[in-house]
């Protein structure tokens, strides 16, 4: 008898030790994402488990009983183990997703509600294990710029004796156009429409507000410079030689055009073949000649 009761005694701790080891492996669980907290206790203490727990705190002798003993097991057993091993496994992906997302947010590549609210959304029951990857947010000059910053200058105008070369807004914007499809589908230009989108705008509107994004922030890539024009240069030169052989005739500039013009003119006044004839029947010529060739020598273009 003796034997008999201290065998019910040890089986009584024996399944009292079993069902507390059970609970405290069950509160060890911890999530980042509260939805499946609340899955987490809800499969792990099932109705009937929290029925067999109400049972042995409310009447511990219970737990003497060989039937009861044989129901708590088969009660532990039946649990979705399958889905608590899902919840751990997310719950281990949210702590390595949060300390990405702190990373960034530190070298200000985070900005508040740009990532979307898992922690308080997301569901390993309904979306199975976690496994999002946190996305650096870009300025819409970052993430254009690999279309716009290797367009190479042409010339552009000439202007007051200089020529400007250079990237123009139009070819930025023929750029970006060209790359309109590549810049829409960028997942962060997509996460930036899809919060338009949040707030009311429709697909068409959030995408021309992303393309007017994209024109305004490839304005940074224009650029222009300016050379000197060399005719220009050669003309000015020509130009003060005219003046100081006398021959500048007011305002009106001479210069090489109108050395050429003259000659040519004069040629055919006197009926004359060439322009050297009349080169040499007026000194003055033959002096702004020879000033257009000093002027037009590498020595003096060099200056």
């Amino acid at each position: 008898m003796v034997t008999l009761g201290k065998y019910y005694a040890d089986e009584r701790k024996q399944a009292e030790k079993d069902l507390a080891t059970y609970i405290q492996k069950a509160n060890e669980f911890t999530s980042l994402l509260s939805k499946d907290v609340d899955t987490y206790n809800k499969t792990a203490f099932n109705p009937q488990i929290r029925q067999y727990i109400e049972q042995a705190a409310s009447n511990p002798s219970v737990m003497k009983d060989m039937g009861w003993r044989s129901g708590l097991q088969a009660a532990v057993n039946s649990v979705d183990y399958g889905m608590l091993n899902k919840l751990k496994s997310s719950a281990e992906s949210a702590k390595v997703y949060n300390t990405a997302v702190q990373k960034l947010a530190m070298e200000g590549k985070m900005p508040p509600g740009w990532e979307p609210n898992y922690f308080d959304t997301y569901s390993t029951a309904d979306s199975g294990v976690f496994n999002a990857t946190p996305l650096a947010y870009e300025t819409t000059v970052e993430t254009i710029r690999p279309y716009v910053d290797n367009l190479k200058a042409s010339y552009l105008y000439t202007d007051k004796g200089y020529d400007y070369f250079g990237v123009d807004n139009a070819t930025v914007a023929r750029q970006i156009d060209t790359f309109k499809s590549d810049i829409l589908s960028n997942p962060i230009n997509q996460r930036k429409m899809s919060q338009w989108m949040d707030n009311g705008a429709t697909l068409e509107e959030a995408q021309a507000m992303m393309m007017q994004q994209a024109y305004t922030a490839g304005l940074e890539a224009t650029h222009r410079t300016r050379e000197i024009n060399p005719f220009s240069k050669i003309n000015a030169q020509v130009n003060a030689a005219a003046e100081k052989a006398g021959l500048g005739g007011g305002n009106t500039p001479k210069g090489a055009v109108w050395f050429t013009q003259s000659m040519t003119a004069d040629a055919h006044l006197r009926h004359k073949s060439v322009a050297e004839q009349i080169v040499s029947q007026k000194p003055e010529y033959e002096n702004l000649r020879a000033a257009i060739v000093a002027a037009s020598s590498p020595d003096a273009t060099a200056e």
